[in-house]
C-alpha cells in the first residue's frame, strides 16, 4: 500500500468493515480478527507504534533486510530486531518477520534477487 501509508490502509479497512468498530464482535479465528498490518522501518518510532496499537489489530509483519543483520559472512546482529519485537509484543502484537532481499556478501545482483547457489547458502 505504498503511497497511501499503512494508517490510511487501516482506515480503508475500517470503512470496508474489515476492522471491528462500534462494539462489533467476531469469532477469534476469522477475518478481521486475523487481520494485521505491515510495518516499514519508518513505522518503528514510538509515535507510529502508538498509532498501530490504536487500530486494535493484533498481528504485524515486518520485513528484515538480510544485509542489516549479517554485516560479515556468518556474523549476525539481531539487536535491532529484538528491540522491535519487544516493543511490538509489549503493545500486544504477535509478530511475523520475513528476511528480504539478497545479501551482497554472497551475490551482488542489482535488483536484490537471490539467484545464485552462493546467494542461497545454507
Amino acid at each position: 500500500m505504498r503511497g497511501i501509508g499503512w494508517l490510511n490502509a487501516v482506515l480503508v479497512m475500517v470503512w470496508l468493515g474489515a476492522v471491528p468498530v462500534m462494539g462489533a464482535t467476531f469469532p477469534d479465528n476469522v477475518f478481521p480478527n486475523t487481520a494485521g498490518l505491515q510495518l516499514k522501518n519508518g513505522d518503528m518510532t514510538s509515535q507510529q507504534l502508538g498509532l498501530a496499537e490504536s487500530t486494535g489489530l493484533k498481528y504485524a509483519r515486518k520485513g528484515i533486510v538480510w544485509s542489516t543483520i549479517e554485516f560479515q559472512k556468518g556474523v549476525y546482529d539481531w539487536s535491532t530486531v529484538d528491540t522491535w519485537i519487544q516493543d511490538m509484543e509489549a503493545r500486544g502484537f504477535s509478530m511475523s518477520l520475513t528476511i528480504v532481499w539478497n545479501n551482497r556478501l554472497y551475490e551482488d545482483i542489482y535488483d536484490r534477487a537471490i539467484v545464485t547457489e552462493e546467494g542461497r547458502h545454507e
